[in-house]
């Protein structure tokens, strides 16, 4: 199927569009939720995923006449992106302030959690390569992710934010734009360590001094010009995750032998 002359939407259920004609092609739907977001797969156009208002995550197959897998988190997702290079895999931003990670071949439990933001992620986007993601919060604040690590590589921050209601990669991926609460639209630079850019004299003596003193790069996530709301959020949901596994390991310990976990 070519994605030039089709085009989906989802309400209380999937509608799979033809541009010539405008007329529905295919119908799928899956209970009474209604769809918040649908996002195809780069790498093969008849598998999409949408989001869906009953805390669910549906994917479709356009081959098929009814969806393919449906999973539920504890709290809704806000948005989801494909992985160009891993068509297998997908992020989805979700309201408990939690990225997941997923594969379509386990899709049991999250691949991998990045729990660095201390709001709920409302946009999230990859780049082409694969490799790094950007996600915006409720929080105030960007964070530059690996897919490879769960702990952020950069936070971008400035005091006049609000919240982040929408990201996107420029053409170059060396930049990129955010649109927040405050009715404004920011560029920002991408820093990261693996992108091979120009540097002026001046910074790379910078570099050559902070190394000497064994000082932090300045790529590295200025966690002090934070502000203090945010820190002491991330200290109670540090908090909040340590009893939970505390509550998960006593009630582990305490089944009996023989009953299912």
């Amino acid at each position: 199927i070519l994605l030039d002359f089709f085009f989906a939407t989802g309400g209380k259920e999937l509608l799979f569009w033809d541009q010539l004609t405008f007329q529905p092609v295919q119908r799928l739907f899956w209970g009474l939720s209604s769809i918040s977001k649908i996002n195809f797969n780069p790498k093969e156009p008849n598998v999409l995923a949408s989001l869906c208002s009953d805390r669910s995550i549906i994917l479709y197959d356009l081959r098929l006449k009814i969806p393919i897998k449906k999973i539920f988190l504890e709290m809704a997702s806000n948005d989801l992106s494909w992985n160009s290079v891993k068509f297998s895999e997908f992020i989805v931003a979700n309201e408990d302030s939690n990225i997941y990670s997923f594969d379509l071949r386990n899709m049991r439990q999250a691949k991998k959690v990045y729990r660095d933001h201390v709001m709920p992620v409302n946009c999230i986007e990859q780049d082409s390569l694969g490799k790094t993601f950007i996600s915006g919060s409720s929080d105030t604040t960007v964070r530059l992710y690996e897919n490879n690590k769960t702990k952020s590589l950069n936070i971008f921050f400035t005091k006049r934010m609000k919240r982040i209601l929408d990201i996107k990669f420029l053409l170059d991926e060396n930049f990129f734009i955010t649109s927040s609460d405050d009715g404004d639209i920011r560029v920002w630079k991408k820093k990261n360590k693996t992108f091979n850019e120009f540097e002026y004299p001046k910074e790379k003596n910078i570099k050559k001094t902070n190394q000497k003193l064994n000082f932090e790069n300045f790529e590295s996530p200025k966690i002090k010009f934070l502000p203090k709301s945010i820190k002491n959020l991330k200290r109670l949901k540090k908090i909040l995750v340590l009893k939970k596994k505390n509550i998960n390991l006593l009630n582990k310990r305490q089944i009996l032998p023989g009953y299912l976990k």
